[in-house]
């Protein structure tokens, strides 16, 4: 079993193509490609930590959902207003909604949020962060154990936990102390 993390598909919404200059002609080659990347790693029994802006469309994130593999995990994110809509419509069994979480995978703690967060629980003792909302490149911005799992940073697929892992040791832990 694997662990996976992800943000901003963004599934159904057109203006999406322009703002992040995303490669496809329109939406519905959008939606496919994203559908596609992400069922080639990812199992069935896998878990996935999806970190806010799933879909604009409500009819085309339910028929999204229904396609995709895993064991869905949802962090909310601002564009998620018909989330519950996608959620109680589709087949998916849904393994947890929140607007923040902490998880432990293979004995690491993460802080999963749909935004990037200045501090989190243990940050000074090396737990990580995981976001999205940021569609542009914001590793020279961001400092410490954090990453932005936006899809469209990455090449359109999902993180797996040891991509993660493996950013994670290029990254110092910021000194100081948890208030």
């Amino acid at each position: 079993m694997n662990t996976w993390f992800t943000s901003d598909w963004h599934i159904g919404h057109k203006n999406i193509l322009k703002y992040d200059n995303r490669p496809f002609e329109n939406v519905f080659f959008m939606n496919q490609e994203i559908i596609k990347n992400f069922n080639k790693l990812v199992n069935e029994n896998d878990d996935v930590y999806y970190l806010g802006d799933f879909a604009f469309n409500s009819e085309q994130g339910i028929d999204a959902l229904n396609h995709l593999k895993g064991r869905w995990h949802f962090i909310i994110g601002n564009h998620d207003r018909s989330l519950s809509k996608i959620i109680n419509l589709s087949r998916k069994e849904i393994f947890g909604i929140d607007k923040i979480r902490e998880v432990k995978v293979d004995k690491q703690e993460i802080t999963l949020c749909h935004y990037p967060m200045v501090s989190w629980n243990k940050s000074h003792y090396g737990t990580w962060q995981l976001f999205g909302h940021h569609h542009q490149k914001t590793y020279e911005e961001i400092k410490g154990k954090r990453l932005n799992v936006t899809i469209n940073m990455h090449d359109y697929k999902p993180w797996s936990f040891d991509e993660v892992a493996e950013y994670m040791k290029t990254r110092e832990i910021e000194i100081g102390r948890d208030e």
